[in-house]
């Protein structure tokens, strides 16, 4: 989700999975946005290693994608609302990335 004045990002979300036969055997989540530097969301990783992907093991890791982190606060996103945008467009990744819909 990109500020419309300058173009950089208020949050920004890769996720690359393997899933292997509906479980996902590596998870990687980058961050952008969210803090002073690029980052892993590695809670939210491990949130989703060796386990079956679906809905609500997608909810689960995106509930966990901000843990760990100073979250930015700015005159164009308070810390809570980049948290919320990080949660939300991270379990649309995820949907996506996994194929599950959502």
């Amino acid at each position: 989700m990109r500020q419309p004045a300058s173009g950089f990002a208020l949050v920004g979300i890769a996720v690359q999975l393997v899933i292997d036969g509906g479980t996902c055997r590596r998870a990687a989540i980058g961050l952008t946005g969210l803090a002073d530097t690029p980052s892993r969301a590695g809670a939210a990783e491990r949130a989703l290693v060796d386990r079956a992907i679906d809905r609500a093991v997608i909810e689960e890791a995106a509930a966990h994608v901000t843990d760990g982190l100073q979250l930015l606060e700015d005159l164009h996103a308070s810390a809570e609302f980049r948290g919320h945008l990080a949660r939300v467009h991270a379990a649309r990744a995820l949907a996506r990335a996994s194929g599950v819909v959502a």
